[in-house]
């Protein structure tokens, strides 16, 4: 089950971050580099040089509100995303968890009407 929003996009940036950027210089760089809006509500992941750290950067009414993970032991595995740098929350959380993304499966999702025949 996952208990994020399906109406926001979480936005990777390519390349390394300087983690000690706060959130005035991540908001330049998603105006500047990446090109997005800041104020639309969606996530901005920046990744560390060795992928043990994380920061994410998301509008929340009224001000800024600014994510950051630290693994103890491991990496982030995201290689691959790099082509398609929009995540939906489920490969958010995964991501987050340490899981895999790129290895990952996902089954075909149903929609209801899809495919059904009408006489």
């Amino acid at each position: 089950m996952n208990l994020l929003p399906a109406a926001f996009k979480v936005y990777l940036r390519q390349g390394p971050t300087d983690m000690r950027w706060g959130i005035d210089r991540l908001y330049w760089e998603i105006k500047r580099e990446m090109g997005g809006n800041p104020y639309d509500g969606n996530l901005f992941l920046f990744f560390s040089r060795r992928r043990d750290r994380v920061k994410i950067l998301h509008w929340d009414s009224g001000g800024f509100v600014l994510y950051y993970k630290r693994l103890e032991k491991g990496r982030f595995q995201f290689r691959g995303l790099e082509e398609r740098p929009v995540l939906d929350a489920m490969e958010l959380s995964m991501l987050l968890s340490g899981i895999d993304v790129v290895k990952v499966k996902r089954p075909d999702l149903w929609t209801p009407g899809a495919g059904r025949k009408t006489a």
